[in-house]
């Protein structure tokens, strides 16, 4: 009996050590038709190690967002612990644009036709090489540190010449070394490249008082723009405006005359010399229900260079209406004026 349970034992024994030495073998046992799980995840996903990925002949792998749901892939960095760690690449179901976030917000999208819209804009690029292609580019500060220059280098090469496409690109606004608005609803928004200027006054209810001269006229000015000390050649300007009066002072049906100079209009019939040496006096057309209009344009006449290296040249918008068609010592009366003067010109320098 003892020789029969020592082989039983021993017999036993060799099967338990058989059973365990398959224990990491892929094969498996029970149920038919399981496929060998872990050769598959051996093959088709990354391993993790320490810390360090590394990927295993993987083909392809599709994140699949619900029914009008998005589909995101989330990278934490330095653990996640704080929201700039976390960053989300977002394919979004309303458009089908590809979103850049870092936590919650879109940095960047590319959307299906392209393009590449920047949610902050292309600021303090430094030396950086960029290749739009066809790309639109809209709404980009190119800036610098207090020391240097900002700019746009548009370098030659072997094919051709590089250039700024004008009619496509629009104006570039550069409000450096232009002059200032001036006057309660006047704003100027300056185009060109820091020598030449152009400058487009908006004028929203803008009210030029009337001053009564007896017998003779009411005139009235307003100083609209200042022009930066220096040399400035006058390329031209046009001015369309909508001008309205503010009361019964001036006839419904009123008549009279707007210049744009470099002086204010005095007291006399007439605009003249330079009350009107940007845009020539103009006879207004007569008015319907007090309402008119204030246009005008420079002419040969006006290219000029005004002198402004003792004392900057000034810009004003002169009025007059007829003698007869007013009563502005009775009734105080403004002309109110809505809509655009734009001014083309040059800082020459100073002296």
């Amino acid at each position: 009996m003892k020789y029969f349970i020592t082989i039983m034992f021993a017999l036993v024994s060799v099967a338990a050590i058989a059973a365990f030495t398959d224990i990491d073998s892929p094969q498996y046992y029970g149920k038919t038709n399981i496929p060998k799980t872990h050769a598959a995840i051996d093959a088709n996903f990354a391993m993790i190690e320490g810390g360090t990925v590394t990927t295993k002949s993987l083909t392809s792998t599709t994140i699949l967002g619900a029914e009008s749901g998005n589909a995101s892939v989330i990278i934490d960095a330095d653990e996640g612990d704080d929201n700039a760690d976390t960053w989300t690449i977002r394919g979004t179901a309303s458009d089908n644009d590809l979103d850049f976030l870092n936590h919650t917000s879109i940095l960047a999208t590319l959307d299906t036709s392209g393009l590449l819209f920047v949610t902050v804009g292309l600021d303090g690029i430094g030396a950086v090489d960029m290749d739009y292609g066809s790309a639109d580019i809209t709404d980009h500060t190119f800036t610098t540190d207090s020391t240097g220059d900002a700019e746009i280098v548009l370098p030659n090469d072997s094919i051709g010449d590089a250039e700024l496409d004008w009619a496509n690109m629009g104006q570039i606004a550069v409000p450096a070394g232009a002059g200032a608005a001036n006057g309660t609803g006047v704003a100027a928004t300056e185009y060109g490249n820091g020598t030449i200027h152009q400058t487009v006054l908006t004028f929203t209810d803008v009210a030029i008082a009337l001053t009564d001269e007896a017998g003779t006229i009411a005139y009235g000015s307003l100083k609209v723009y200042d022009l930066p000390e220096g040399a400035i050649l006058l390329h031209g300007a046009v001015q369309d405006v909508a001008l309205t009066k503010s009361s019964a002072g001036v006839d419904d049906d009123w008549n009279g005359d707007v210049g744009v100079g470099t002086t204010a209009a005095d007291n006399d019939a007439s605009l003249a010399t330079t009350e009107q040496d940007i845009i020539p006096t103009t006879a207004t057309p007569q008015a319907v229900s007090g309402v008119t209009t204030a246009d005008g344009l420079s002419t040969t006449s006006e290219l000029a260079i005004f002198d402004g290296t003792a004392t900057a040249k000034d810009v004003y918008v002169n009025l007059l209406v007829d003698d007869a068609d007013h009563d502005v010592t009775s009734t105080a009366c403004n002309l109110i004026l809505n809509g655009t003067l734009t001014i083309t010109w040059v800082d020459l320098g100073d002296k």
